[in-house]
C-alpha cells in the first residue's frame, strides 16, 4: 500500500497512475477537498475566485494529450482573454511567443478533481510525521495519531514542508527539498458592482507591489456578474509582508492596482486576502522528481520540475514511473 501526502496536481496525477496500475494508494490531505495550489476559493457571499493558479499551458507532447482529453470532456477550456504587458497605466499586447491558455471549467480545481475522481482519498487529514523503516512506514497525525502503516510514501507538499517531513525518514530527500526556496504569495480576490472598463483581461504587471491581475469573470465558465478580479502581489512584496494584517494585504494591493492600471480607485462590492506561504520556486530542482527506491520514498511537485501547472503534472507523473518501474 502506498501513502501520498497532498493532493495537488502533482500527488493526484502520481496517485491516479499508481491506482491505473492497480496498486493499493490513499492520498491524505490537510484542506476539505483536491486542488492545492490550483484550487478555488468561494467567499462567503458565494463569489469564485481563482485564487491560485491562474491558468495553465501545454508544451510537452504528454501534458498537451492531457489537456486535449480535458478539453474534450469539458473539465478545462481555452481562455481567449486580452493579455497586456502593464505598467504605470500603459498597456500594451503581451510580447513574446504565444501559447494558448487554458483553465480548469467551470473552475481551475476541476482538473484536480478530475484527477482525484477515484481512489482513496482523505481529507481534513494533517500528517506531521513519517516514522519506522523501509517496506514499514507509519504516517502519524498532527496530534500524534497514527494513519496507517504503508510499503511506499509520497510526499508532493511544498519543498519546505517535504523537508519537515521526512528529516528522519528520508535525510537526502529532505536536504534536497530543503535547497529549494520557496517564496509566498498575497492574492486578493475582489468583485465589483460595475464593470472596471479595462482593456485586458490579464496583466503582467511591472514596477509595481503586483505581479499579476486577472479578469477572473472573464475566463470561460464563470458568471460574468458580478465582475471579479484576483490580483497576486509579486514574490518580493509578498516575502515584505508575510506576516501583514489581510486587510490591510487588501488596502495595499487594491492601491497598487489603480495605479498600475492608471484609473482612479473603484470601491469594491467586496474583497478580501488569501496568503499562499509557499507558492513560487524562484530556483527550481532540475530533477522531475525526487526518488529513493531503497527507502520506497519519493517527493514531487512544482519545485521539482518548474513552476506551473505543466511541470507539477510532470513531477507527479514521473514519480509515479519510477515507482512502479
Amino acid at each position: 500500500m502506498i501513502a501520498v501526502i497532498g493532493s495537488g496536481i502533482s500527488g493526484a496525477v502520481c496517485a491516479r497512475e499508481l491506482h491505473k496500475a492497480g496498486r493499493e494508494v490513499v492520498v491524505f490531505d490537510k484542506g476539505r477537498g483536491p486542488g492545492g495550489r490550483a484550487s478555488t476559493r468561494r467567499a462567503p457571499t458565494g463569489t469564485g475566485f481563482d485564487h491560485g493558479a491562474q491558468y495553465f499551458t501545454a508544451k510537452s507532447e504528454a501534458f498537451r494529450r492531457q489537456v486535449e482529453d480535458w478539453a474534450a470532456r469539458g473539465v478545462a477550456a481555452a481562455w481567449d482573454g486580452r493579455f497586456v504587458d502593464l505598467a504605470e497605466g500603459q498597456a500594451n499586447p503581451k510580447a513574446g511567443a504565444a501559447h494558448t491558455r487554458y483553465v480548469g471549467t467551470p473552475t481551475m480545481s476541476a482538473i484536480v478533481a478530475d484527477l482525484a475522481s477515484e481512489g482513496d482519498y482523505r481529507y481534513g487529514v494533517r500528517v506531521g510525521a513519517v516514522e519506522g523503516e523501509p517496506g514499514a512506514w507509519e504516517l502519524m497525525g498532527a496530534a500524534g495519531e497514527g494513519l496507517g502503516v504503508f510499503g511506499a510514501v509520497v510526499v508532493s507538499a511544498p519543498a519546505p514542508q517535504t523537508a519537515d517531513l521526512l528529516g528522519k525518514a528520508a535525510p537526502e530527500i529532505a536536504g534536497q527539498a530543503a535547497s529549494v526556496p520557496m517564496s509566498g504569495c498575497w492574492a486578493v480576490l475582489t468583485a465589483f458592482h460595475e464593470s472596471l472598463e479595462l482593456p485586458f483581461d490579464g496583466a503582467y504587471i511591472a514596477g509595481s507591489p503586483l505581479s499579476w491581475a486577472a479578469r477572473n469573470s472573464s475566463k470561460p465558465g464563470r458568471a460574468t456578474e458580478p465582475e471579479t478580479w484576483t490580483l497576486h502581489a509579486s514574490p518580493g512584496w509578498s516575502e515584505e509582508h508575510l506576516d501583514s494584517d489581510p486587510m490591510e494585504a487588501v488596502r495595499d494591493l487594491l492601491a497598487a492596482f489603480w495605479a498600475a492600471a492608471g484609473i482612479d480607485s473603484v470601491a469594491p462590492r467586496e474583497a478580501w486576502a488569501h496568503r499562499w506561504r509557499f507558492a513560487l520556486p524562484p530556483e527550481p530542482l532540475a530533477d522531475r522528481c525526487l526518488f529513493d527506491a531503497d527507502l520506497g520514498i519519493g517527493a514531487c511537485g512544482d519545485w521539482c520540475a518548474g513552476p506551473r501547472v505543466e511541470g507539477a503534472w510532470l513531477s507527479g507523473q514521473a514519480l509515479a514511473e519510477q515507482l512502479l518501474a
